[in-house]
């Protein structure tokens, strides 16, 4: 159930961070930092637990680096010109 409260508590930042481009972007850039280190996490045996609460092995390895990928890319790799045709 810790693992359920994690995930909906980023995915609450996320959408509390929608509300403007800065905030996605900043968005990005924490989820890929918190997301990376949960990907090391789990591939040290000692760590994978996040201390005995919250289960960091197996496939949530390589999904929590393709996320880190995929929010690096939209915090620091997006093109400028598509930062600056951005309309909210």
């Amino acid at each position: 159930w810790v693992h359920n409260l994690v995930h909906l508590a980023i995915g609450a930042w996320g959408i509390a961070a929608s509300r403007s481009f800065t905030n996605a972007v900043s968005f990005s850039r924490g989820l890929t930092i918190i997301y990376g280190i949960f990907a090391v996490m789990g591939l040290i045996p000692v760590l994978n637990t996040v201390f005995g609460l919250v289960p960091l092995h197996s496939h949530d390895i390589w999904l929590h680096a393709g996320t880190a990928a995929v929010a690096a890319y939209f915090g620091w790799g997006a093109p400028a010109r598509a930062r600056a045709t951005v309309r909210i």
